[in-house]
């Protein structure tokens, strides 16, 4: 072989040697995948910039930059990273990298917290109706609503024609109780309590002076007087059955959680679905109408808040065949008609069907006397009068036995009473209320004479107060009677240390003394 022909192979050889070698450089480096960054980290290092934080290079990238970025390359990192800014938002699900993993359970979370960010921005996207006015008892219909509607009218004699239904009757066999609402009113002490106690005695045995037509029940929805020491006692000294009378505790769900009962849409269905389960209980007694009203957060002076209520129970008496008793106050404006003494709005006796008004016989003011002052029913509803008499007590603690109840020796003998009727004939609202408002303020002043001259015609303002409490004479009756003997000139009032009250003139005080005295 000649000499040349030996350069050409070993040529061959060698440029066959540096392919290969290539190659396997080539292999290698699109093998490495920090090539294509360290190509891209050396650029920016030539050009004299720095190298973002956490990046590397190898040994063979770092004598490829030079001697001049090399120190640029090796420069220490800062050893925390800077802050992300306030308003990047870091998925703490999301992986960066492989070797950080997270459980099934955790992406789950991170996908239901995104659909529901979704959801969210959905519903601010979609356009708000403007709320209806809560005054109104229908909500107003949307301007978009093309529904046509139309008015339905239903002759008369499509209607069936029935009786007016009582629940109980008068002595006199005049109607007491309808179905629906109905209503009591009266001032403190007037035998309210008493009279209500007596007609559940009788709905529970069906006997006594009421008539009713079976033993029905009784549920209370709220009360004043404590359940052990005053409604029960006076239930069975009336010779009612304990066990048909029912107090509304609360209301309880199925998980055994309790509330109490307010008068709120939602709850008075509650209480007609009891009634339709309970079809003995035919009278609900609301003792007092006020405490009711607070129990829902409801003003008694708003009309509009108390026809939201009321109306309700008139349906729900009138679709069920309950009488539904309203127990009320009186206000303290002397000489108005009797509808307008009624306490809090008018609308309160607007709803009712019948209102009775009870009060003490101004001729005897241990009698007490029924009278109605509103009937929205056919015929016209008589009262009675009536008296509270003692129960015997050997009898009550029989009838409490009978019943499995212990009752204590020490009741006092004010709760151990019922009625005796005494008159059946019906009494004028109007004789009920002037008379009477008339006497008190007469015997007032003449209590207020009577103590000025007693005290040689002049007292100090708080003795005379302290002498009309004792005497069970209130304050604002004291106050009408000093205004009224002042107009007339018959007192009158001076300060000199302290207030005091003396009477005009020393003729009038020496003829009014032996007036008192000599009577």
């Amino acid at each position: 072989m000649s000499q040349q022909s030996q350069n050409q192979q070993a040529n061959s050889q060698q440029a066959n040697s540096e392919q290969v070698n290539s190659q396997q450089s080539n292999s290698q480096q699109s093998n490495n995948p920090l090539l294509m960054k360290e190509r891209f980290y050396l650029e920016i290092l030539k050009r004299g910039g720095k190298l973002p934080p956490g990046a590397t290079l190898s040994s063979a990238a770092l004598l490829e930059a030079g001697s001049t970025t090399l120190a640029t390359a090796t420069a220490p990192l800062p050893s925390t990273p800077p802050a992300p800014s306030p308003r990047d938002r870091v998925n703490p699900y999301e992986s960066f990298g492989s070797t950080k993993t997270f459980s099934p359970e955790q992406e789950a979370l991170w996908e239901s917290n995104r659909k529901k960010r979704e959801e969210k921005e959905k519903e601010q996207e979609k356009p708000t109706r403007k709320p209806a006015n809560p005054s109104r008892s229908r909500p107003t219909p949307a301007f978009t609503d093309k529904r046509r509607r139309h008015l339905v009218s239903v002759p008369l004699d499509r209607y069936e024609m029935t009786a007016p239904v009582w629940v109980a009757r008068c002595p006199s066999g005049n109607g007491l109780l309808p179905t629906g609402l109905s209503m009591l009113v009266g001032d403190p002490g007037s035998g309210k309590s008493t009279l209500i106690r007596a007609l559940v005695s009788c709905l529970s045995t069906g006997e006594g002076i009421f008539q009713v037509d079976k033993p029905t029940s009784t549920l209370f929805l709220a009360w004043e007087d404590d359940i052990s020491s005053g409604i029960l006692p006076h239930v069975v000294a009336c010779g009612g059955d304990a066990s048909r009378v029912h107090m509304l505790r609360e209301v309880r769900d199925d998980r055994g959680e309790t509330s109490l009962w307010t008068p709120t849409p939602d709850n008075i269905e509650l209480l007609k679905e009891y009634l339709q389960v309970n079809p003995e209980v035919r009278l609900v007694v609301v003792d007092v109408l006020s405490s009711m009203l607070a129990m829902g957060g409801i003003d008694s002076a708003g009309a509009e808040e108390v026809r939201r209520v009321l109306d309700p129970l008139h349906r729900l008496g009138q679709e069920t065949g309950v009488a539904v008793l309203l127990v009320h106050h009186q206000n303290k404006r002397v000489g108005d008609k009797a509808l307008t003494r009624v306490a809090g709005s008018v609308q309160v006796t607007g709803t009712a069907r019948l209102v009775w008004l009870l009060a003490n016989d101004p001729d005897n003011p241990s009698l007490r006397k029924l009278a109605a002052v509103k009937s929205n029913l056919p015929g016209r509803s008589q009262g009675f009068t009536f008296r509270e008499i003692p129960t015997d007590r050997d009898e009550f603690f029989k009838r409490a036995q009978s019943l499995g109840l212990k009752a204590p020796e020490s009741l006092p003998e004010c709760l151990l009473r019922r009625l005796e009727v005494v008159d059946t004939a019906p009494t004028s609202v109007e004789d009920l209320l002037a008379p009477a408002s008339k006497t008190i303020q007469e015997d007032c002043e003449h209590w207020l004479k009577t103590a000025l001259a007693a005290h040689a015609g002049e007292v100090n303002s708080g003795e005379l107060k302290q002498m009309a409490i004792t005497d069970g004479i209130g304050e604002r009756l004291l106050e009408a009677a000093k205004s009224h003997l002042r107009q007339i000139g018959l007192i009158h009032y001076e300060k000199r240390s302290g207030s005091w009250w003396i009477i005009s003139s020393t003729h009038k005080e020496i003829a009014m003394a032996s007036e008192v005295f000599d009577d």
